[in-house]
């Protein structure tokens, strides 16, 4: 009996350099997709939004599937996704602003924390000030 190895070891070798192009192209999209939002202006400096990034991916393909076609709803949900959480102070005396959003201040430091409840609509403006700083303006709907 004569069993023929070359063909099954040619159909290895060329599933090997299938998904070794593979890797590549999937290695390739990430550093060229990726590295913007990891990396500060192609330098090895991190990205101090990093955090709002990653935590705003899962927000941004929901919204994508919740709202195919208005950009606008899209982008308003990935923002909201973005914003900076803290730990929540405990003793603070929080004013209701609108419903699912409240404000205290710190009494040590004197900022403001507002509180926002999961679940509430928001819609995300930039305004430009008069010192030229773009800021994000978040209004509860």
């Amino acid at each position: 009996m004569y069993y023929d190895y070359t063909t099954t070891t040619t159909n290895m070798n060329r599933y090997k350099r299938i998904m070794i192009v593979v890797g590549m192209a999937i290695a390739f999209i990430f550093a060229s997709y990726g590295s913007p939002h990891v990396f500060v202006a192609n330098t090895p400096q991190l990205n101090p939004n990093l955090a709002g990034n990653l935590r705003a991916i899962p927000a941004s393909v929901m919204a994508f599937i919740q709202n195919p076609t208005d950009s606008d709803a899209r982008n308003n949900i990935v923002q909201t996704a973005k914003i900076q959480q803290v730990k929540s102070v405990e003793g603070l005396n929080y004013t209701p602003i609108k419903t699912g959003v409240y404000a205290a201040e710190h009494p040590e430091t004197g900022k403001t924390i507002v509180r926002i409840d999961k679940g509430t609509q928001l819609q995300v403006h930039s305004v430009t000030l008069s010192d030229g700083r773009v800021v994000k303006v978040y209004i509860p709907l």
